[in-house]
């Protein structure tokens, strides 16, 4: 009931430019966002642009389809699909997010969202195109150097049986329920 309610906050402050509400509330120190372009943006250049007014021109903005997965007691991921409208325009366009949320000293806070555009989600979607590179990440959050080799060599593998179209690779990869 938490995640749903950080989540319905999380909305709510972006239609009313409500920057103070995440920044207390929702975003944790290193909280990094991904936007639709695959730009890794951190929390102090993501509040610039949260800060700019937008509720006027919103015919509508929500969440729908909220899906909560944990992933461990103190770890969770907020995934939904949302429609946004502009006041004047006759199309609404659609995006979908999965944002992450880990529990630190006994409240939840969102380390990291990812944004995608999307079509409507009935529609088929676009053939798959050619992957921007990555960028460096801006803002992170140390673990062992164990913790580091483990999750590089996971990513690598994860990698590697996506690029091969080999599902039989992920098996020691994901998790059952994936």
């Amino acid at each position: 009931k938490r995640l749903f309610y950080l989540n319905t906050q999380y909305i709510q402050s972006y239609i009313k430019s409500d920057t103070a509400t995440h920044n207390k509330l929702l975003w944790a120190d290193d909280f990094v966002q991904q936007a639709p372009g695959g730009n890794l943006i951190s929390k102090k250049q993501l509040s610039l642009y949260f800060a700019k007014p937008r509720f006027e021109r919103l015919e509508y903005f929500y969440a729908q389809d909220v899906a909560i997965q944990f992933i461990a007691n103190d770890a969770a991921m907020v995934y939904a699909t949302t429609p946004l409208r502009i006041k004047g325009e006759g199309t609404t366009s659609w995006s979908r997010y999965n944002d992450v949320y880990i529990k630190r000293n006994g409240e939840w806070k969102c380390v990291s969202a990812n944004i995608s555009n999307m079509t409507k989600p009935e529609d088929v979607g676009p053939s798959f195109s050619k992957v921007t590179p990555a960028q460096q990440l801006i803002s992170y959050h140390p673990g062992t150097n164990e913790d580091k080799r483990v999750l590089t060599q996971l990513n690598a593998r994860h990698a590697e049986a996506f690029a091969r179209s080999k599902s039989e690779l992920l098996v020691d990869v994901l998790a059952d329920d994936y």
